[in-house]
This record gives structure tokens, sequence and C-alpha cells, in this order.
């Protein structure tokens, strides 16, 4: 991937133990799509500190309404791997492989695990795409509605987005919840 983000390909059999094991951190696994809680529910049996950051929402199906918990991260259960553990970890079926970052596991830090915890107990929390420089947006509401632009810099929950107009560009703030990812 572009993004230097990648899976250690073997189901992580050529990363050294000690690199996969951090006691500071929770590490990521990749899971096949929409089993991130059945890969939840196999590590919770093998004894294994794990987590799935859930969020409700509510799907309509066949005229009725459902209610659902999903996952907030959508292929990814975050796990704490140390030596004992790992092959729990990595024969649990669902599990495609561990996250790694220029070829070593990603690790994400516990401060990090539980502030999206913390969030999550007093917030309501969504997934949303990652917005970048350079991505190609649609507004979604407002005046401007339709317009697709690119995105020139993000500034806190406000994004600046470039649009081509009439041969010159202008630039619009927009709030990042008005926005979804152009094709």
């Amino acid at each position: 991937m572009s993004d230097g983000r990648l899976l250690c390909l073997g189901k992580s059999a050529n990363i050294p133990l000690a690199d996969a094991t951090d006691p500071k951190g929770w590490q990521l696994v990749y899971t096949i799509a929409r089993h991130e809680k059945a890969v939840a529910a196999q590590l919770e049996s093998r004894g294994v500190e794990h987590f799935l950051p859930l969020y409700k929402t509510s799907h309509r199906w066949h005229n009725r309404l459902v209610n659902l918990e999903l996952p907030l991260f959508p292929s990814y259960v975050f796990v704490h791997l140390n030596g004992s553990n790992r092959r729990d970890v990595v024969t649990v079926p669902g599990i495609v492989d561990i996250v790694c970052f220029q070829g070593r596991p990603a690790v994400v830090p516990e401060e990090q695990i539980a502030a999206v915890q913390n969030a999550l107990k007093v917030r309501r929390a969504y997934p949303y795409p990652y917005l970048a420089s350079g991505n190609r947006v649609r507004i979604m509401s407002g005046p401007l509605s339709g317009i697709v632009g690119v995105i020139d810099r993000v500034k806190g929950l406000r994004v600046i987005v470039s649009v081509d107009s009439v041969t010159s560009s202008i630039a619009i703030e927009a709030e990042a919840a008005e926005l979804e990812l152009a094709s």
C-alpha cells in the first residue's frame, strides 16, 4: 500500500517474536471482512486480551428498523501480544494477519486505546472516511451540494476544498461532516 501500511505476510511467521510483542502497546490484527465479532469471541475464549470498539446504529431492512452494533474500525481488532499468546492469536480463524508499518508490527500506544475506550463511554462515535490533503471530495449539503473539489488542507473539523470553476479556482471552507470521498 502506498501509505506504508502492509500486512506481515504468512501469518507473521517471519517476524521475530521480540519484534511482534510490546507490553507498552496494542497491536492490530486484520480480519476477514465482517468477522470482527467472531474473532473477538475466539480471542476471549483463548484468554487473549483484546479490544473491539463498537458503535450503535440503526439500519432499515425490508420495512423494519434493526439496531446494530458494528465495529468502529472495520476489519481490525486490537490485541495485546506477548511471548506466550502469539500462536493463540495468529491461529484464530478469521484473522488474516498482524498489521505492519514498514515491515514492523504496528503498535498503538496504550494512551490512544484508553482515549477511545473513554470516548465511547461518554460520546457517540461512528466511522468516518480519512480526509487528507489531495483527496477528491463531494460537498453533500448546503448551497454548494454536489460540487466536487480537492482537499487543500484540514483545519481541525473544517476542511479547505479547492474547486475548479470557470477556469479559476476558489477555496471553500466546509465542515468535514458535509463531505464524502469522491471517486
